[in-house]
């Protein structure tokens, strides 16, 4: 009986060996196949976060790049710009200039056109003040020849008078009976005009105007009709 015990005890233990065995076979196998799974899991995973990190990167880079060239884009405009400032500058100053140039001539165009407008004006006022000067130089010298001749053919007259006085003391007739006897002793020099006719009017303004036109005249004309002044 013990030595049969033995035996099924013996062959339990095998047996509960053996299911030990199969059941960690089992557990082996499946953890085999549990590791596999796992480490395709984590491949995958490691594969996505690859990927995933690639593509970040490549965003980032793509980010870099884009913001590089935004900003050599800002750099270029902002260069840009500086030179068309710089150029709108330089155009300002220069027709700045310009005008101020041209304001210049024109101060200076307008500055020597009113001093030739004065000297003009001045020549032009001397101009006419000489002008006006020998106008009246001329007007004395003519007046003061008049007078002269005036003198000359008064004295002429006068001398003539008086040498015809003493040559013909006896006056015509006709002309004598003309003339009107003044009162007193008053001399006068108006019977040469009597000679003219009874009816000519003033015989002094006919007498001045006589000797301005023609003295000679007169006296070549009462010589001829033999007339003396002196009382009548």
């Amino acid at each position: 009986m013990e030595f049969n015990d033995l035996r099924e005890h013996e062959a339990g233990d095998e047996i509960g060996s053996l299911a030990i065995k199969i059941i960690f076979l089992t557990l082996q196998s499946n953890n085999n196949v549990f590791d596999e799974r796992w480490r395709q899991i984590l491949a995958q995973r490691e594969e996505k976060k690859r990927k995933t990190r690639e593509a970040e990167e490549k965003k980032r880079r793509q980010k870099e790049e884009r913001r590089e060239l935004e900003s050599v884009r800002v750099n270029q405009w902002m260069e840009k710009k500086k030179e068309d400032d710089m150029r709108a500058k330089e155009l300002r100053r220069a027709e700045e200039k310009r005008k101020l140039d041209l304001k210049e001539r024109e101060r200076t165009k307008n500055a020597a056109l009113k001093l030739s407008r004065d000297a003009w004006l001045r020549n032009k006022m001397a101009a006419q003040k000489a002008e006006k000067e020998k106008k009246e130089q001329q007007k004395l010298a003519e007046e003061k020849l008049k007078l002269e001749k005036r003198s000359i053919s008064e004295q002429k007259v006068n001398e003539w008078m008086v040498k015809s006085k003493k040559r013909h003391r006896p006056v015509s007739q006709d002309i004598s009976s003309q003339a009107k006897r003044p009162s007193g002793s008053e001399t006068r020099t108006v019977s040469i005009f009597h000679a003219f006719g009874p009816n000519r009017p003033s015989p002094r303004g006919r007498l001045k105007q006589i000797y301005l036109a023609a003295p000679v005249y007169v006296i070549i004309y009462a010589e001829s009709l033999k007339v003396s002044s002196g009382r009548v």
